[in-house]
């Protein structure tokens, strides 16, 4: 899958095999829109088959 550049989100895989979706639109209270309800779902569609994350 190819790498997305995330602009209301950031994917974070950390050492101890956690992926990290964070929201990142303060300015809106992380309120959610079309691309972000999109960014959401790509991260999870890009962390399912990382085999170097867990949880």
């Amino acid at each position: 899958m190819p790498e997305t550049t995330f602009e209301h989100t950031r994917y974070d895989v950390h050492v101890d095999r956690v992926t990290r979706i964070t929201l990142t639109r303060p300015e809106k209270r992380n309120a959610q829109d079309c691309r972000m309800l999109h960014e959401i779902d790509h991260a999870f569609q890009q962390a399912t088959p990382d085999e170097t994350t867990s949880a």
